[in-house]
């Protein structure tokens, strides 16, 4: 129902909200309190999205590694991409993070690249809008990786 879809919203953020003000102990109980309630919810065969999102992104969020295994949370964060038909860049964006996660930098790069692929052209004279900024912020990110990683590869 709406009412807990709405609290588990609301818990992803106060997650967030504990751990910027450095409550870390507080934050890691309600994680691991908020993951054990989602998890069923979205590993169902058929999920609500937005328990599977907020499920994903508490896990590709999480300081707490004792939470997070990389493979099942990309494949959490693939079964989210496929129920919005691969065209939501929430969604994809959480795939890049998932991928980045796992060592897999260029296949966050391509997920993060389908992100800003869904957002609205640029309108030449107009500013960039905070989302597309982030978006992009973390595409250069992955690329600096991706490129740091190429540069220690031994040359052959």
């Amino acid at each position: 129902d709406q009412t807990k879809t709405d609290i588990a919203q609301e818990t992803v953020l106060l997650v967030d909200l504990l751990l910027v003000n450095g409550l870390r102990d507080e934050a890691r109980g309600l994680t691991e309190r908020t993951l054990t309630e989602l998890k069923p919810l979205a590993q169902a065969a058929a999920p609500n999205h937005y328990y599977l999102v907020d499920y994903v992104t508490l896990l590709v969020g999480t300081p707490f590694a004792q939470f997070a295994n990389a493979e099942e949370t990309i494949k959490d964060a693939k079964k989210a991409v496929d129920l919005m038909h691969g065209a939501d860049l929430e969604t994809l964006d959480l795939l890049a993070k998932a991928y980045d996660h796992a060592g897999r930098t260029e296949d966050a790069i391509a997920a993060e690249q389908k992100a800003i692929a869904q957002l609205p052209p640029l309108e030449p004279g107009r500013p960039t809008d905070q989302r597309r900024r982030e978006l992009d912020e973390t595409l250069a990110m992955l690329k600096a990786e991706a490129a740091k990683a190429g540069a220690k590869r031994p040359t052959q």
